[in-house]
């Protein structure tokens, strides 16, 4: 009786959608009436059990979430800092991931003719949404390598090129299977792994796809390294001040307002690292950044 008790006790906490799942808790008999958090410890990731889902039980682990689903059942699972990637048992169940253009990434699945069990593991990255241009039908949309191709020179003499875009500095570019950072107008620098692109804190949701015609590639400085000194024309976070890369080395940002007049903007903010701090220490009295600055490339 006792038993019973708990058990009806936990489903209706469920229905009300405020239970937050520890670590290690195996729940069973479960519907889902509200969405529900639960937290992974490593990665440290909350994932999203999305209202409608039923199990008969949910498994928080370390690094995923396993549910096990009996038959015609549907089970829902979101995700708004990393991607996901499920794995299961019945070749009868049906497998939906997708990422919508916030970069929340969505897991749907759904059996059919027999029970099974579904893990829901984080990736290491957010997901990237889908282009919007238009076109047919056909899968869904495949994210860029975790270990992106070397940068290739490109032509820039291309017939009937009038005006290729100008990005923003700072912006990222995937060109086929590689990354790049927009570094100066119609200058880019490739990203030669995923370790570099990581380590550097560059994130795959501020990524768009474009072949980058009229740009010059940088065929003798790559980002190459997650250890190396941020490029030029980046804004950094170090002890909660913003600096901008220079040449001369790292010029102090006095203000918000400062920051936003010379073309900053918080996506573009990189945490720094040891490198960075060496230039710092180089030449720490540079003077602070100004209005519309100069020193700083657009």
């Amino acid at each position: 009786m006792n038993l019973s008790r708990k058990v009806f006790s936990l489903v209706a906490v469920v229905g009300m959608g405020v239970l937050a799942m520890p670590f290690g808790v195996v729940a069973a008999g479960l519907t889902y009436s509200a969405d529900t958090t639960v937290a992974l410890t490593a990665p440290a990731v909350n994932l999203i059990i999305k209202a409608g889902s039923q199990a008969d039980s949910v498994t928080i682990n370390a690094g995923n979430l396993q549910a096990t689903l009996p038959v015609s059942t549907t089970f829902t699972v979101s995700s708004v800092s990393r991607g996901l990637t499920v794995t299961h048992n019945s070749s009868n169940t049906s497998v939906t991931v997708t990422c919508d253009g916030s970069g929340t990434a969505t897991a749907v699945v759904t059996t059919s003719t027999s029970s099974d069990t579904a893990t829901f593991t984080p990736t290491a990255a957010e997901c990237v949404p889908p282009s919007t241009g238009g076109g047919g039908g056909g899968g869904g949309y495949v994210p860029p390598s975790p270990n992106p191709a070397p940068v290739v020179p490109v032509t820039n003499n291309q017939p009937g090129l009038e005006q290729p875009l100008a990005y923003p500095v700072g912006t990222l570019v995937q060109r086929g299977t590689t990354i790049y950072l927009i570094t100066a107008p119609y200058e880019a620098v490739g990203f030669t792994s995923w370790q570099a692109f990581v380590g550097l804190g560059y994130q795959l949701r501020y990524v768009i796809p474009d072949n980058l015609p009229g740009y010059q590639i940088s065929t003798s400085y790559f980002l190459s390294s997650p250890t190396q000194a941020h490029p030029w024309s980046a804004w950094i976070n170090y002890k909660r001040t913003i600096y901008y890369v220079s040449p001369q080395g790292l010029i102090g940002v006095p203000s918000w307002d400062i920051f936003l007049s010379n073309g900053g903007e918080a996506k573009y903010i990189l945490p720094a690292n040891k490198a960075d701090v060496e230039v710092l220490k180089k030449n720490p009295h540079l003077p602070l950044l100004q209005p519309d600055d100069s020193r700083v490339v657009r």
